[in-house]
């Protein structure tokens, strides 16, 4: 009996051949009713499981045609309302088709035909208009050839990714090596397909990385080398150029304090020079003076000389009358006592011209030792002009002398003065040397740590002749 004539369906659906329409559907199709009995196997179910309708209709044998043991299909969970046990039964399932009550699934079947699918599973339950459910209907679809070719692929997927593992590994453990600083370690196993096209370029690459070593190696002595003696030049220079710039500071001193004495000079040589014209002007007034003294003394020889002439006068005249005075004496002496006072008179003449006539003498001595003292002196006050004369042109060469030393030591002053600046020019020059010394100072101890770096990076390196050892090639530098 089917149960499409059952639960009041109306004559009209009766008179309808639907059931033959879907015995003869190519969907694979069953129905339990609400009991868990298979009411409807059609031909399509039949043909994908091996099991005929006839022996699992009005039976819940109906997992034979699925399963090798008894275990519920996912019509009777969606009948029993197990919608939870879906996970555990179904290699996967749809949560969100749960909540109207149908279930889709998808698992792997072994049919009583002997064969294994991959099933698509669709079960929905059938209500009445109470709302109870009276029959839940289960498709099926065959989705083993999707599976099968999903499989192939994920078969593939895996053997790439082997193989990837595979190529990784091996160039997993080259790059190791490599990072060790092992340039000998080339990829001999040949990779997979196309993969072994990298092993070929990682091995070029590990060839070019070791001929570039070597050729490092063999230059890295050099540039050491180079560094230490550019480093030591540089440590020299530094010192040369502090010795340098102190016998600079000295040398400026010194010109300093020449300059200083050279001005001082400059100012002395002036000033004797003023000196010298005052000292040249004076001896001529001086030579003026004696000039005129040499005259008055002329004028005082000839006065002298007339005083001479006057005393010999006056002396003539005291003998004259020493003689007027004896005779007067010898004729009052005559004439006795009448001529007695007379006599005295005549003795006291006698007595006044004896002592005019000492006077006389004394003048004309007195006068005789002034004419020879004023010849003298007149002898003496010419040898003075004379000298005077000669200090006058031997003053007058000095202030020649003196003005040539003043001129020169003006033009030292001005040559002084160009090597002060010529030394503060040379100092300025020293201070930008020493700038760029202590640059480059900087530069080659920094360019001897890269060198000790860079050899001490190759000595990690194994290459044809064994690691790189450390360079002894030393190569000379002149600064």
């Amino acid at each position: 009996m089917s149960f499409w004539s059952k639960r009041g369906l109306d004559a009209g659906t009766r008179e309808l051949p639907f059931e033959v329409i879907l015995h003869h559907m190519v969907v694979p199709m069953f129905v339990l009713n609400a009991k868990g009995e298979v009411v409807f196997w059609n031909e399509a179910c039949a043909e994908l499981t091996g099991l005929p309708a006839h022996e699992v209709m009005g039976t819940s044998n109906h997992w034979r045609g699925f399963y090798q043991q008894a275990r519920p299909c996912l019509a009777d969970l969606v009948l029993q309302g197990a919608q939870e046990r879906a996970g555990a039964l179904y290699a996967a399932h749809s949560d969100q088709a749960a909540k109207d009550g149908r279930m889709l699934a998808q698992n792997w079947c072994d049919l009583p035909c002997g064969k294994r699918r991959y099933l698509r599973i669709d079960a929905g339950p059938l209500r009445g208009p109470d709302g109870e459910t009276n029959f839940v209907v289960e498709t099926l679809q065959d989705l083993t050839a999707i599976k099968e070719a999903e499989a192939q692929i994920i078969a593939e997927r895996e053997a790439v990714a082997r193989q990837q593992h595979s190529v990784m590994e091996s160039l997993g453990h080259g790059l190791e090596a490599l990072a060790r600083g092992d340039l000998q370690n080339q990829l001999t196993t040949a990779f997979p397909g196309e993969y072994d096209r990298l092993r070929k370029n990682f091995n070029a690459a590990l060839e070019q990385l070791a001929e570039t070593m070597q050729a490092v190696r063999g230059n890295s002595g050099g540039v050491r080398a180079s560094a230490r003696q550019m480093a030591q030049s540089a440590d020299d220079l530094a010192r040369g150029t502090t010795q340098t710039e102190n016998a600079l500071c000295r040398t400026a001193e010194a010109m300093e304090l020449i300059t200083s004495s050279a001005r001082n000079a400059a100012n002395g040589t002036s000033e004797a020079s003023r000196v010298v014209t005052s000292a040249r002007k004076e001896a001529e007034q001086s030579g003026g003076v004696v000039r005129e003294a040499v005259n008055a003394m002329g004028e005082i020889e000839a006065s002298s000389r007339q005083i001479g002439n006057i005393i010999g006068v006056i002396d003539e005249i005291a003998f004259q009358t020493n003689l007027l005075a004896l005779n007067a004496g010898v004729e009052a002496a005559r004439a006795g006592d009448a001529g007695r006072g007379f006599a005295v008179v005549a003795t006291e003449v006698r007595a006044l011209a004896q002592r005019s006539a000492d006077a006389a003498k004394e003048i004309k001595a007195l006068v005789s030792t002034s004419g020879a003292q004023v010849e003298a002196g007149v002898r003496l006050v010419g040898e003075a002009g004379a000298a005077l004369t000669r200090i006058v042109t031997h003053v007058e060469q000095l202030n020649g002398m003196i003005n040539a030393v003043a001129d020169a030591a003006r033009q030292q002053g001005i040559g002084l003065t160009d090597m002060d600046k010529a030394l503060a020019q040379m100092n300025e020059v020293r201070g930008k040397n020493a700038r760029l010394v202590e640059q480059a100072n900087a530069a080659s101890h920094a360019l001897n740590e890269d060198a000790e770096t860079l050899e001490g990076l190759l000595l990690k390196f194994r290459l044809a002749g064994g690691t790189v050892s450390r360079p002894t090639r030393e190569t000379a530098l002149v600064i």
